[in-house]
């Protein structure tokens, strides 16, 4: 065919004026963020969904604005996002205090119909929830004795998060022991916990000591408990010091070294020792030999966590608190088996 025979043909075609363009399309499910209510200084993170309707790659390029404190963050400032699918983007937030914070998210895209793309963000500094520990008391006064008194104060969570307390220690006089140790012990929001303890006198001026307790409590870490007895006097009492190990390989004997126990009054005495195991594990035999001497072997068992304690006692019979060390047990074996039975007469196959 001759092309003068298809000019009328080409003439009458007309161009076409549905045909797609090939470009990305943007889509944000929010163009706000709103992180509500946040507890100062703790970072919190939220999303949010951006998609692509359109044929060719979507490119972004993310920076944040208005943030005037500094508090919002974006963990990714670019992003390649292919035809018909989302990116969830993700966006953070660390208030530093108790205000209302607001900031900008500037989208820049390739998207011709939308090459810009604001996200607003909000959100509020409030305080966190935290413990709060009370005593009933900072001083616990037994009065005069003549043989042994039992008194108590009261451990208190006035706070609205759990109070998590730490090792108890003593200070001071051994004659004051405690009967109820709050030691690790967890104390629920507006509960309490009673700490019994034991005067039995031992120096005829009267004794004293102090009882200190650590905890969580953000603000009070350290707490410390005045203990008199018979009027208190001004004696400077043994100090019981443990060096130990504080990891075992059970099951093992452990050394134990007191030797930097002393007497202020006379460095040179002769003290008397005394350890015990105070905390071991369900099943556990652990035990100490010889319990007397300021160098001993302690033998650990089984699996978990133990405690020992020293205490030491002068010349004249006045004895020190009790000094502490926590072991943890641990085997290196990715597999260990206990096994435990308590009648003379069991069938292991």
């Amino acid at each position: 065919m001759h092309l003068a025979a298809l000019m009328p043909w080409l003439l009458g075609c007309t161009p076409e004026t549905n045909v797609s363009a090939l470009t990305p399309e943007i889509a944000v499910v929010s163009e706000v963020v709103e992180f509500g209510d946040q507890a100062v200084l703790y970072e919190v993170e939220s999303s949010n969904y951006i998609s692509n309707a359109g044929r060719v790659d979507l490119e972004l390029s993310l920076s944040l604005s208005g943030d005037e404190y500094g508090v919002f963050g974006l963990p990714v400032t670019s992003m390649t996002v292919a035809p018909d699918t989302t990116w969830t983007m993700p966006v953070t937030f660390l208030p530093d205090e108790y205000l209302d914070y607001t900031g900008l998210i500037e989208v820049t895209t390739n998207d011709p119909e939308r090459p810009l793309v604001l996200i607003s963000l909000t959100g509020t500094g409030v305080p966190a929830p935290a413990p709060d520990i009370a005593l009933s008391s900072l001083t616990l006064d037994f009065g005069f004795v003549t043989t042994t008194s039992t008194n108590f104060i009261t451990l208190s969570n006035q706070g609205d998060a759990d109070l998590v307390l730490g090792s108890v220690t003593q200070t001071g006089s051994g004659a004051f022991v405690l009967s109820t140790d709050p030691s690790g012990q967890t104390i629920g929001p507006g509960d309490d916990y009673p700490i019994l303890i034991t005067y039995a006198p031992t120096a005829a001026t009267g004794d004293n000591g102090t009882l200190t307790i650590t905890s969580d409590d953000p603000d009070e870490p350290e707490l410390q408990v005045t203990l008199l007895g018979n009027g208190g006097g001004s004696y400077e009492y043994p100090i019981a010091s443990i060096n130990c190990p504080t990891d075992a390989d059970p099951p093992e004997f452990l050394q134990l070294n007191g030797t930097a126990s002393y007497d202020p009054l006379d460095p040179d005495a002769v003290l008397a020792y005394e350890w015990w195991v105070s905390e071991s594990p369900v099943g556990s035999t652990s035990y100490i030999e010889p319990a007397t001497s300021e160098t001993t072997s302690m033998w650990v068992d089984l699996a978990g966590s133990y405690e020992v304690q020293l205490a030491v006692t002068n010349e004249l019979g006045v004895r020190s608190a009790p000094a502490r060390c926590e072991i943890d047990a641990v085997p290196p074996d990715l597999i260990h088996v206990e096994l435990l039975w308590n009648t003379p007469n069991a069938d292991l196959d």
